[in-house]
């Protein structure tokens, strides 16, 4: 569920979040948009496809942008006791009525006890960003003052229960590698980009049930989607399957990726509905949301 790796980076003046979604294969991800209330938005959805197993992360929205700049990203932290949660309904409240960084804590912070356990990533138009832990019992705040950000399936605050669970033994390297890529990137976009592509399994990753890699190609369980959220552009890009765009042959089941990034443009949201289906169509809702489209991939 949700082993992933975060990254953050002040581009042109503004914050842009990324991640990769890591997940059993068999679990799906979609985008949909909402136009009701305060502001619309585009989030990413989490389908588990499995009625006889019911979680809290089903249906769960683990990344979001909305029409004032406010964003948001997720990667799991496990816990004793995360199966127990109630559904996560909170994070349309979240998009669809919060403009600033310091009120979507606040909004949190009532709902300790509540929240899934893990790395919340935050930003907003305003410049302000910061990494928010989350556990069973209390949320710690970490603002974000250098210029990037990245995290993982581990926290640097909350004491560690597990670390040989959900990912978190190769979360330290992964949060490692994508400081590095962040250090040496182009201080672009494609930087960001290309540092969800990155491998540095060589190759061994089909030897593994989950990958060690950013851009992960574990036989069983790997990345599944992509996504980056503009926060000043108010733009949501994101890739279906790997994103480095390939397939290795080995990963059950085959899914074939997109290949690139699509922009989607929060202002062009005139109705709520789903922007791709499970299976990674861009629906005709979504194809009026697309306003730019990755035009050379490159990796690193």
């Amino acid at each position: 569920m949700n082993v992933c790796t975060l990254l953050g980076q002040v581009i042109r003046g503004g914050w842009f979040l990324a991640s990769t979604s890591d997940d059993p294969y068999t679990v799906r991800n979609q985008l949909v948009c909402d136009c009701a209330d305060l502001y619309p938005y585009l989030a990413v959805r989490v389908m588990t496809n499995d009625p006889t197993q019911r979680v809290p992360w089903d249906q769960m929205l683990t990344r979001g942008l909305n029409g004032a700049g406010l964003a948001y990203t997720y990667a799991y932290v496990h816990e004793q006791g995360n199966d127990e949660l109630p559904p996560q309904a909170w994070a349309p409240k979240i998009l669809s009525r919060v403009a600033t960084v310091e009120n979507a804590i606040q909004f949190m912070q009532t709902l300790v006890g509540r929240i899934l356990s893990g790395n919340y990533l935050f930003c907003d138009a305003q410049g302000s960003a910061a990494a928010v832990e989350v556990s069973r019992t209390e949320i710690r705040v970490a603002p974000v003052l250098e210029s990037s950000v990245m995290r993982a399936n581990v926290w640097r605050i909350l004491q560690q229960s597990s670390i040989d669970a959900w990912g978190a033994e190769t979360a330290m390297q992964r949060a490692s590698r994508a400081q590095f890529l962040l250090r040496n990137a182009s201080g672009d976009m494609s930087g960001l980009m290309n540092a969800m592509r990155d491998h540095i399994d060589d190759w061994a990753d089909g030897k593994r049930r989950y990958g060690i890699s950013i851009c992960n190609h574990g036989r069983e369980e790997g990345t599944i989607s992509a996504e980056l959220l503009d926060s000043k552009g108010l733009r949501l890009w994101s890739t279906y399957g790997w994103p480095c765009g390939h397939a290795r042959g080995y990963e059950r089941p085959i899914r074939v990726p997109w290949g690139r990034f699509i922009g989607f443009g929060i202002t062009k949201i005139r109705m709520s509905g789903e922007v791709t289906t499970l299976d990674g169509d861009v629906t005709s809702l979504g194809i009026q949301l697309v306003e730019a489209v990755e035009d050379r991939i490159s990796h690193i």
